[in-house]
């Protein structure tokens, strides 16, 4: 596959899921990434996934683990790198909803030139020194901004740059890792927060205005979520056919 063959695709969208987790896969696929080939799911290497033979599954060269999602992710951007052309790369997570068709409208006017859009970013956060997710190799007192939230965005010209590097840090996550990756980047990075990029924990199914939601949803949420938007939608298109 050729970066040629998708030239009229503006974003592709990358989700970060653990081998195990086909049932929220299974629920991704029937909802909201249902008849969109810009989906595509990351696995790492190293642990065997019972659908990993769909055209829509990235197997990269990563632990598959929590600890390793910055891997996970850095291998992704360096695969999209190579195989898509396109304006935007959205990552999430396999626990949250997409609104491709709202996302595709949104990004249609956009500027993909050096950008980082998410819900929100952190400044000044701390390192874990102890516990499951401490951090080991990063020494400094505080992380670089990064982004937070259900999902981000990011101009393809920045994935392709850290595509580029033969060097990069990995911290315990893949967003504060994100964070290290545009500080060290020779040109100024526009941080971008929008509203339609919705935290976590929150879950506004009937608001269209909303790209990415939540964290945390269930396989049955999201299921429940694609219903109530899919409901909407109808009655929407049934009063501008009747007015």
């Amino acid at each position: 596959m050729t970066t040629s063959s998708h030239n009229a695709t503006r974003v592709l969208i990358l989700v970060l899921t653990a081998a195990k987790n086909v049932d929220r896969r299974t629920a991704i696929r029937a909802t909201w990434a249902h008849g969109h080939s810009n989906v595509k799911f990351v696995i790492g290497s190293d642990v065997p996934a019972p659908d990993s033979n769909r055209d829509d599954v990235i197997i990269v060269q990563s632990p598959d683990n929590y600890t390793s999602l910055a891997s996970k992710l850095l291998k992704s951007y360096k695969w999209a790198a190579e195989t898509w052309n396109v304006s935007w790369i959205l990552k999430v997570d396999d626990d949250c909803y997409v609104d491709v068709p709202t996302l595709h409208r949104f990004v249609f006017n956009l500027k993909p030139q050096k950008t980082v859009i998410a819900a929100g970013f952190t400044y000044n956060g701390r390192p874990q020194r102890s516990g499951k997710y401490a951090e080991v190799s990063y020494k400094e007192k505080f992380y670089k901004p990064y982004p937070n939230g259900a999902g981000h965005l990011v101009s393809y010209d920045l994935v392709k740059w850290i595509a580029a590097q033969h060097t990069l840090p990995l911290h315990a996550g893949e967003d504060t890792s994100l964070g290290s990756w545009v500080a060290a980047m020779p040109f100024d990075v526009k941080l971008r927060a929008t509203p339609r990029f919705v935290p976590w924990n929150e879950l506004p199914c009937h608001d269209h205005r909303v790209i990415v939601l939540s964290h945390k949803l269930t396989p049955r949420q999201l299921k429940q979520c694609y219903a109530a938007r899919l409901y909407k939608l109808q009655r929407w298109n049934t009063y501008k056919a009747l007015n």
